[in-house]
């Protein structure tokens, strides 16, 4: 199973079997490194998680260089092979462990590490100092071409977390360090891969397919490269399309909150509710926002579920920096289109005797910012013009749901923002996605 569900167990006090459970394997190897000066000591065990039993452990001491770090891998890699050399040959799967260390220095790989491994905080310094790390790995070691994929990819998803970072500028930097990452190790399919996600970031659709399937073909068994292929079928409204590679991404990453997330979302915007609340729930629990409190609202407001519709935009409204307006967001949301013009009235006044300039509110929706109302809930009061801008291709995957729904998908701002993104050419060429149709030559619905 992937590292990102692996290590939400460091540090815990969990038994073997339950870890085995959560994760969905047979087998657990866990251990420790310590480091003192210029040795390091790593400790590895593998238990059989039915019965809790041990079936190897070791320990080794070396010197601390890459080198040593890799040769330790492939020792521990080779015991393990003995250890389950059966189970493994069944599998097919090639037992072939060894390869070259990335890079040579020590500090690089360790900064590497560092910002692989960096997932306690979930906003936008989080990725900025992921960023920070990769930057100072590759200033140490040029040729570090893992190193320079990696600060490609979160360079280029900054823009998805906070206005600040201009989508054209964190893109340049992005596609400048993959390239960087290719000209090192040409035909890498997790560069490939990475550089799909920035084609679609600068809305390059036509080229970003070729780079994603290269990665779902040369890394099967990486969670990343289907969560990347993913990501960008449902940002253009294949979600039908984009869920097996959601599921293949869950199975080997089981534990991605991520993942749970915008797999809720294509399901919900494929209409199978009961699996989307289960998964947008469970991003939520272990962090992670985005709009999935207003497409479980918009689920349970579907259902008739008022309390539920309530309780979720209740939590979105604080989230967001206007707790105080929630109750009027929500009867605009709960009054029909026909009669929701009287509410929406009632929304803005009291806005205005709470302080709010209306807008300051509206330019925070069309920035995806805090402090503003979310643009969706823009949309649904009658001021979908929030949607006429571009916007990060991590916003095109919320919409296709009941979160900005059928209505929202029928306003000119929703056709607005689809041509900022280049959507309606793409799907002329290669198929129109489940929610829309052409209308003539020049023109799309959607619903």
């Amino acid at each position: 199973t992937s590292r990102t569900s692996a290590f939400l167990f460091k540090g815990q006090d969990v038994d073997i079997p339950s870890v085995a459970r959560q994760l969905n394997v047979a087998h657990v190897l866990e251990g420790s490194v310590r480091k003192a000066g210029d040795r390091v000591r790593v400790t590895a065990q593998l238990i059989d998680a039915k019965s809790d039993s041990h079936l190897w452990s070791d320990t080794y001491d070396r010197e601390l260089t890459v080198a040593n770090i890799f040769e330790i891998q492939d020792e521990i890699s080779g015991q393990i092979v003995a250890a389950l050399s059966g189970t493994l040959a069944d599998t097919g799967l090639s037992l072939d462990s060894r390869k070259a260390p990335p890079v040579d220095s020590i500090d690089a790989y360790d900064l590497y590490q560092q910002a692989k491994n960096l997932q306690d905080d979930l906003d936008t310094d989080y990725v900025l100092k992921q960023i920070e790390l990769l930057e100072q790995a590759t200033t140490i070691a040029p040729d570090f071409a893992d190193a320079w994929a990696t600060l490609a990819f979160f360079s280029s998803v900054l823009p998805g977390w906070s206005p600040k970072y201009g989508i054209e500028e964190y893109q340049v930097k992005a596609m400048s360090a993959i390239e960087k990452a290719l000209a090192i190790t040409p035909g890498s399919p997790y560069a490939m891969s990475t550089r799909g996600r920035i084609h679609a970031a600068r809305k390059n659709w036509a080229a970003a397919m070729p780079d994603l399937r290269r990665g779902v073909e040369g890394l099967p068994h990486e969670h990343e490269v289907h969560y990347n292929m993913a990501m960008v079928l449902l940002a253009q409204g294949y979600a039908k399309a984009s869920l097996p590679h959601f599921r293949k991404a869950l199975e080997l990453d089981p534990a991605d909150g991520f993942n749970h997330m915008f797999y809720g979302m294509a399901l919900a915007a494929d209409e199978q509710t009961d699996l989307a609340l289960k998964h947008l729930a469970h991003g939520y629990v272990v962090g992670y926002r985005g709009s999935v409190e207003l497409e479980m609202a918009a689920i349970h407001w579907m259902r008739g579920d008022d309390d539920a519709y309530r309780y979720a935009m209740a939590n979105l409204t604080e989230r967001q920096g206007y707790a105080d307006l929630a109750e009027y967001v929500i009867e605009v949301r709960l009054t029909p289109e026909a009669e929701r013009a009287r509410a929406v009235e009632r929304f803005w006044q009291v806005a205005e005797e709470l302080g709010y300039d209306k807008a300051e509110l509206l330019q925070r929706s069309s920035k995806w910012d805090r402090g503003g109302i979310s643009f969706m809930d823009a949309v649904a009061f009658g001021e979908d013009q929030v949607l006429m801008r571009e916007w990060p291709t991590a916003a095109l995957a919320f919409i296709w749901g009941n979160g900005l729904g059928t209505e929202g998908r029928q306003t000119e701002g929703f056709k607005s923002m689809m041509r900022y993104a280049k959507l309606p050419e793409y799907w002329r060429e290669n198929g129109w996605p489940d929610k829309c149709r052409p209308a003539g030559d020049n023109d799309f619905v959607c619903r």
